[in-house]
């Protein structure tokens, strides 16, 4: 069976580290919170509107190519400064973030 036309996903509280994307365009919905994922490739789900990846290991999360994207949560998640004023530039989607990854230790 293929996941292709699956729309949400919800894995939060799984101790994933990874999860590979691949064909899961479809999804706009994506919410694993409270993980402990350092490595997430999401540029595969161009579909995606809604991501909920707080409260993980992430230091990086790409987003360029999501042009549906409304709203991200990255906060808890030990990401760089750079990538945060990068975050804020982007127009037309809401991305909450800590700040600073030393702010929330």
């Amino acid at each position: 069976h293929s996941l292709a036309k699956l729309e949400k996903l919800s894995l939060y509280n799984n101790n994933l580290t990874t999860l590979d994307m691949t064909g899961l365009s479809a999804l706009h919905t994506v919410r694993m919170m409270q993980n402990k994922l350092t490595k997430l490739d999401i540029s595969p789900l161009t579909q995606l509107k809604m991501g909920y990846f707080f409260d993980n290991q992430l230091t990086d999360l790409q987003i360029t190519g999501l042009n549906e994207l409304e709203f991200l949560d990255v906060r808890q998640n030990p990401m760089s400064d750079e990538l945060y004023d990068f975050y804020d530039q982007q127009a037309g989607v809401v991305i909450s973030h800590d700040g600073n990854a030393d702010d929330w230790k």
